[in-house]
This record gives structure tokens, sequence and C-alpha cells, in this order.
């Protein structure tokens, strides 16, 4: 073999190398991104049940209170669905069943 021959078999073993090695990588990031994903959907879904465990404490406090809670969050969802806003990060279904959240994120002016 000459000398220019073991050269580039070596370049594409290396090639080869690098391009196994850039598929495991991209295989754990896809690994990665998914088990993100999973753990921000149970954060989301524990924040949910938080939320509801909340509004149900709040409604025990006073009935009148917990029916207004549950008409203000209804009617919030409505505004909110004919404007087009928040269903891309579901806050408005959380401030749908508990519309006291809302008021901690409402800027102050």
């Amino acid at each position: 073999m000459k000398r220019e021959d073991i050269e580039r078999l070596r370049e594409q073993v290396n090639c080869g190398a690098v391009l196994d090695a850039r598929n495991k990588l991209a295989d754990k990031a896809e690994w990665l991104r998914e088990e993100v994903d999973k753990a921000t959907l149970e954060i989301r879904e524990r924040e949910e049940e938080i939320i509801d465990r909340l509004s149900i404490a709040a409604s025990f406090k006073d009935a009148e209170t917990g029916l207004h809670t549950k008409r203000v969050g209804e009617y919030s969802q409505l505004i909110a669905k004919a404007m087009r806003l928040g269903y891309e990060t579901g806050c408005i279904d959380v401030e749908r069943r508990c519309p006291a959240t809302s008021k901690a994120t409402q800027p102050r002016f």
C-alpha cells in the first residue's frame, strides 16, 4: 500500500468515527429533550393540582366566594378564547379554575 492510500484510509476511518459520535450525540440530545418534556408535563400537572386544591379550599371558606371565583374564571376563559390568548402556555385554564392566581402576575401601573 502506498502512503497516500494509508492516509486516505485513516481519514475515512476517522470520518466514520466522527459520524458515529455525531449520531450518538443526536440520539442523546433527543432523549434528553423527551425527558425534559416529560418532567415539564409532570410539573405542570402538579401545579394544576395544587391550584385546584387551593381553589377548593377557598370555596370552603364561603360558598358565595367559591361560586364567584368559578364564575369569574369561566368568564375569563371565554374572553381569552375569543381573543385567542393564553392557550400556548396553558395559563388561561389555570386562571379559569382559580382567577385569584392571576392577581399575583398582573403588572401594577
